[in-house]
């Protein structure tokens, strides 16, 4: 109880600046320290067998799969209670232009969300000692959301609380399938974990677009920075992006997948075709180029004269003498 006191205190009076990584050379070393790492345990890994970690990952995964659901609960409470509690009601979690919102257990809840994106990059470690294959997508999640979220809680950025709910919400599902697969079991909604994703994302995008209404309306202004939610939107596309592009690639409907591979058999068939009509006309014009270079480079030999003949005659008679 004592334990439990201890951390309620220190999230009521939490200030993000005087925590541990809230200097900004933590996300910059955390991005260079992760990608020299993950290189060098692949080049490790290329002479040795797969590691098979089945319990290690079971922990790994049932721990965040926890711990997202206590940080989108956490937040969505914190939230929920400074809209209501407020004088501003609802304005004040988009813009928080009295500076009261981004402090306390809200602040301390998406902290840990924060810091939790450190801990998730063991999940490429674990990839990389299972000698599984590490997508741009994967590599590229893992390193840019470090310094996203530290700008986040750099600026005091208030309305970033719901890209925290939906993210920690989709991890719960996501960490409960990583888990339930390494035990063995089979999951159906496999494929809808992907497109909620993409929808958190879209969401992502869109519900922050109040605060760039308020940034520049309010008359005292807003918490947060105009260069984090640029930053955070152009992050966001990329992900539409690229996890659309994964999406499509990976279930794809198999009649269109199948009408794709014909397809590309035909063109593959035509093309050949094609490389041996040109071929054949090659050769038919050879052939046809040597039947009249023959005649004509006879053609092109002079008659030999009388008087030549006659010469050869006489030195033939010569020496015969």
């Amino acid at each position: 109880m004592k334990l439990l006191g201890a951390v309620m205190d220190y999230a009521e009076h939490f200030r993000f600046r005087e925590s541990p990584f809230s200097h900004p050379l933590y996300p910059l070393c955390g991005m260079a320290g992760y990608l020299l790492v993950i290189t060098a345990l692949e080049r490790i890994m290329r002479a040795r067998r797969p590691f098979s970690l089945r319990r290690i990952v079971v922990i790994h995964n049932v721990f965040l799969c926890l711990l997202s659901l206590a940080m989108g609960f956490g937040t969505l409470i914190e939230i929920t209670l400074h809209a209501v509690r407020e004088p501003d009601g609802w304005l004040s979690i988009t813009c928080d232009h009295r500076g009261r919102v981004m402090r306390g257990r809200l602040l301390f809840w998406m902290y840990v969300f924060y810091v939790s994106k450190y801990y998730e990059l063991i999940d490429t470690v674990i990839m990389v000692l299972k000698k599984r294959p590490l997508s741009f997508l994967h590599v590229y999640h893992h390193c840019v959301v470090l310094p996203l979220f530290w700008m986040y809680l750099r600026t005091s950025m208030v309305i970033h609380f719901i890209l925290v709910v939906a993210n920690s919400f989709v991890h719960v599902f996501m960490y409960y399938y990583y888990a339930a697969s390494t035990l063995g079991y089979k999951v159906w909604w496999k494929r809808h974990l992907t497109l909620a994703q993409i929808i958190q994302f879209v969401i992502d995008l869109t519900a922050t677009y109040p605060f760039v209404y308020f940034y520049f309306t309010h008359p005292k202004g807003c918490s947060g920075s105009m260069r984090a939610f640029i930053f955070g939107q152009v992050v966001g596309i990329s992900f539409c992006y690229l996890f659309w592009d994964f999406f499509r690639k990976s279930y794809q409907n198999p009649i269109q997948r199948a009408a794709l591979t014909k397809r590309a058999v035909i063109e593959s068939e035509s093309m050949d075709e094609q490389a041996v009509n040109k071929r054949s006309i090659q050769m038919i014009g050879e052939r046809s180029h040597s039947k009249h270079s023959g005649p004509m480079q006879r053609s092109h030999v002079a008659p030999e004269s009388k008087t030549n003949r006659k010469s050869k005659q006489e030195k033939g008679s010569r020496t015969l003498v």
